[in-house]
C-alpha cells in the first residue's frame, strides 16, 4: 500500500506563527517566580486578568494566524506553556511544540526557528514572535508587503531617538525603499553621531523582535556552509542571521510595528499595563471585561459591581455613585472583588477575588488575584503577585512605592515602607521595622533579617 504523504505544517497560504517561549524571564522577577529558584515561563505572567500568552495568541488569531509552533526549553517551561495553550483546541487553532531533543541545544533564536521550520516542514510565510510582549499588528498588511517586495525577511521596527539608542538598542539602516543595508549593534556615541550625519536623521529604526520570514528561502539558506558553521556556535536573529542575510544581498525590509509593549521588568510591565488601560492598544479593549465607564475607561466585572457590601448593605455600584468608593480613570476590577468604603483607585488593575479594605489607596499599580490590601495602605507604582497579603491599619499604614514588587503569597506587615525597586520574593514575610535600601531583593528570611 502506498504511503500517504503528510501535509507540511500550515500548508496552503496560511501564516505559521513561531513563538519563542524558552526564555527564563529573570529580568521579570519576582513576577516570573512561583518560589525561589522556580521560574515561570514569561508567557505565564498575568496582565490585566489574563496570561500574557493569551493576550498575544488572541491578538494573532484575530489577525488570521491559526497554526503555531511554540519553542520551549526544559521540562518546567514546556509543561507551563502546554498548560496555557494545550494543542489549541479551546481557541480553534493548531499548536505544536519544539521537540524535547532540541532542549539540550542553546544556539540562539534563529537556530531554534530554523530547526523547527525543518522539523515541521514549514513552507509558508512564518511570523516569529517573542512571548514576553503584547502587540497590535496588521498581519495581512505585513504579509502583503512582505510578498510584494519578495523579502526573505520583514522586520517590525519602532523609532527611537539617537541619544536613547546609544549602548542600548541595535540600529537598522535602510535605503529610500526601506530595504535594509546595515545593522549597527548598540552604537557608541561616536557611531550614533556618524549615523546622524550619514542618514540626516536623529531618529533611528530599531528591531522590535518580530519577523515575517519566507520559510522556504530561509530553509535554503540554512544549508549554506557558512550558516551551518555559525549555527554550531550561536545564531541569533538580530546579532547574526539578519546581518548575514543583508551583507550577502538577500532582500530584507522593515515595517513599523503598530504597537508593542514590553513586560521584561517591573517599570516596563506597569507602563505597558497603563498603556492598555489608557487605550493605546484599541484591539485589547474587548479583552478587559465589562466596561462600566467608556469615557473614564473603567472596567468592572458584574460579579463585583453588583455584590452587596457586608458592612453597609449596598452594592459597589451604589457606593461608587454615592462617593463612598472613588475611582479615577483607567481602572480595571476583576470578578468577586471586595472593596470597602473609603477606597480610592486610579490607573490600576485589581484582579479577581481581591479584598481591598477601608481607606486604601492604589494608583498606577497591579494587584494580583486573591491578594489582600489592608486598611489605609498606600500603593503607588507597584506590582503585587497572586495572594499577596499587604497588612496595614489606620494607626500603622503600609506604604509601597517606586516600582517595588511583592511576589506570590508574600506577606508585608503593617507599617512597613518599601520603595525604590525593592523586590519581595514569593512567600517571604516582611516584618514591621524592616528597612530595605533601594533595589534590595528579599529572597529569603535571611535577607529580611539583614535589614531589621
Amino acid at each position: 500500500m502506498a504511503q500517504r504523504k503528510s501535509q507540511p505544517f500550515g500548508y496552503g497560504s496560511d501564516v505559521v506563527g513561531i513563538g519563542l517561549a524558552a526564555g527564563e524571564g529573570r529580568r521579570s522577577r519576582p513576577l516570573t517566580l512561583k518560589a525561589k529558584g522556580y521560574l515561570r515561563s514569561k508567557g505565564a505572567i498575568r496582565l490585566l486578568g489574563q496570561r500574557l500568552m493569551d493576550w498575544i495568541i488572541k491578538t494573532l488569531v484575530g489577525e488570521g494566524v491559526y497554526h503555531y509552533i511554540m519553542v520551549t526549553k526544559g521540562k518546567e517551561n514546556r509543561y507551563q506553556v502546554k498548560r496555557l495553550l494545550g494543542y489549541g483546541e479551546s481557541l480553534g487553532i493548531q499548536v505544536r511544540y519544539s521537540h524535547t531533543r532540541f532542549d539540550k541545544l542553546d544556539r540562539g533564536s534563529a537556530d531554534a526557528t530554523l530547526l523547527n521550520m525543518e522539523q515541521f516542514d514549514v513552507r509558508t510565510p512564518t511570523f516569529v514572535f517573542p512571548t514576553d510582549s503584547i502587540l497590535e499588528v496588521d498581519v495581512p498588511g505585513l504579509l502583503e508587503q512582505h510578498e510584494s517586495r519578495e523579502s526573505i525577511a520583514t522586520i517590525l521596527t519602532f523609532d527611537v531617538r539617537a541619544e536613547d539608542a546609544i549602548g542600548k538598542y541595535g540600529v537598522i539602516v535602510t535605503d529610500d525603499d526601506g530595504r535594509v543595508t546595515e545593522f549597527v549593534e548598540k552604537p557608541s556615541a561616536e557611531e550614533a553621531e556618524e549615523l546622524i550625519q550619514r542618514t540626516g536623521s536623529d531618529v533611528f529604526l530599531t528591531n522590535a523582535g518580530f519577523y515575517m520570514l519566507d520559510a522556504g528561502a530561509c530553509r535554503e539558506v540554512a544549508g549554506c556552509s557558512e550558516i551551518r558553521r555559525m549555527r554550531e556556535r550561536s545564531l541569533d536573529f538580530g546579532k547574526d542571521f539578519l546581518p548575514w542575510l543583508a551583507h550577502n544581498g538577500y532582500p530584507i525590509h522593515t515595517r513599523p510595528i503598530g504597537k508593542v509593549g514590553d513586560l521584561g521588568n517591573i517599570p516596563a510591565y506597569l507602563e505597558t499595563m497603563l498603556r492598555v488601560l489608557r487605550g493605546e492598544f484599541p484591539k485589547a479593549d474587548a479583552q478587559l471585561g465589562y466596561c462600566y465607564s467608556r469615557d473614564r475607561r473603567i472596567w468592572i466585572e458584574p460579579e463585583t459591581l453588583g455584590a452587596v457590601d457586608e458592612w453597609t448593605g449596598k452594592t459597589l455600584e451604589e457606593r461608587i455613585e454615592s462617593g463612598e468608593v472613588t475611582l479615577g480613570r483607567h481602572v480595571r476590577i476583576g470578578k468577586y472583588v471586595q472593596i470597602a468604603s473609603g477606597v480610592h483607585l486610579d490607573e490600576c488593575n485589581v484582579d479577581d477575588e481581591c479584598e481591598v479594605y477601608a481607606d486604601a489607596r492604589i494608583s498606577r499599580s497591579s494587584i494580583g488575584e486573591g491578594s489582600i490590601i489592608g486598611p489605609a495602605a498606600e500603593i503607588e507604582d507597584c506590582v503585587c503577585g497572586v495572594m499577596a497579603d499587604v497588612q496595614s491599619s489606620k494607626s500603622s499604614p503600609t506604604h509601597l512605592s517606586g516600582y517595588s514588587a511583592i511576589g506570590d503569597e508574600a506577606v508585608v506587615r503593617a507599617g512597613v515602607m518599601l520603595q525604590d525597586g525593592v523586590m519581595v520574593y514569593p512567600r517571604v514575610k516582611v516584618p514591621r521595622g524592616c528597612y530595605c535600601p533601594p533595589g534590595a531583593e528579599l529572597t529569603t528570611s535571611d535577607d529580611v533579617m539583614e535589614w531589621l
